[in-house]
């Protein structure tokens, strides 16, 4: 293909292809040429490559998938949710903090970031709220800290970037993270202890029912 290398990066080829050309795939005879005081070429000995045989094949490396979950959806962490945009997932991570806005929604945060609204969230809007106010199930303001799985879709939203949306109590369930079996957290704290009512394997932890507010003009 009358591709050129240097003698170092030649020994370099040799040790990752097997002496194939990174050009065209090429392997067995090569000949070297050195450059002489006077810019003049002179060939020197070839050189006898392996065989093929014996050559590593020029392969990228293999990325094993995501685990799954016992309805066949994959399981990913923070670093892998922009990779399943669009797909319905069981996103692990750790709650850092929840933001209620002004609107009566939950913003659960798995990243730091330099803005309030920017990062990774899982989103519960207010027209699902009620959803954890009649089950008696622990209210979206008691996950900071807690390592949770959220079954939904994850969404690239335009307006409010990537997030994904939970709208039942059931979507989500308090896990046993990493932090907690080693005992430390990413903030240098230790690691709080998880009853065992708010595991995955427990029935959700039933509260009394909080009462509805009502505004009246």
């Amino acid at each position: 293909c009358g591709a050129g290398y240097h003698l170092a990066t030649m020994s370099f080829i040799r040790g990752a292809t097997g002496g194939a050309c990174v050009s065209c795939g090429t392997a067995g005879m090569f000949q070297v040429l050195e450059l002489a005081a006077g810019a003049r070429l002179l060939p020197a000995p070839a050189v006898t490559l392996p065989p093929a045989t014996e050559r590593k094949p020029i392969r990228p490396p293999v990325t094993p998938g995501p685990s799954r979950d016992a309805a066949g959806r994959p399981i990913v962490q923070l670093h892998q949710v922009r990779d399943h945009i669009g797909e319905e997932v069981a996103f692990e991570g750790r709650v850092l903090r929840v933001h209620l806005t002004g609107g009566g929604a939950y913003f659960l945060y798995f990243e730091r970031a330099a803005r309030v609204l920017d990062g990774f969230r899982a989103v519960i809007r207010p027209r699902d709220i009620f959803h954890w106010e009649i089950e008696g199930i622990l209210p979206p303001d008691a996950y900071p800290d807690q390592w949770v799985r959220i079954v939904g879709r994850v969404v690239d939203d335009p307006r409010w970037q990537l997030e994904i949306v939970i709208q039942r109590p059931e979507s989500i369930q308090v896990i046993a993270g990493p932090t907690e079996t080693a005992g430390w957290r990413p903030d240098g704290g230790t690691a709080p202890e998880i009853p065992d009512a708010l595991l995955s394997d427990a029935p959700p932890v039933k509260t009394e029912p909080r009462p509805r507010v009502r505004w009246l003009d």
